[in-house]
């Protein structure tokens, strides 16, 4: 789905308010993951979890975020593997 630049600036100021009630915990992996680039291992060191509670909460809150959007915007839901085929 394409979308112009007035629609574009709306889904991403939805997306800012939809990360800003995730819990403090889910901001910062998603943060370090797409903001700082860095890899699962890295944000375990760093917040002194295991790669797989990284894994787990990253997922779990991009499949949130993409669950709201969908809803709000009228877009189908992807499924789980789209979801990770797309890098997510």
């Amino acid at each position: 789905m394409e979308f112009d630049a007035s629609e574009r600036d709306d889904v991403v100021e939805l997306l800012a308010r939809c990360i800003a009630e995730l819990p403090p915990t889910d901001k910062t992996i998603l943060a370090l993951y797409y903001h700082e680039n860095l890899e699962p291992t890295e944000i375990a060191t760093c917040l002194g979890l295991t790669q797989s509670e990284i894994d787990q909460v990253r997922a779990e809150a991009v499949g949130l975020l993409q669950s709201v959007l969908a809803a709000q915007i009228g877009l189908p839901e992807f499924p789980s593997c789209q979801l990770r085929e797309a890098g997510c």
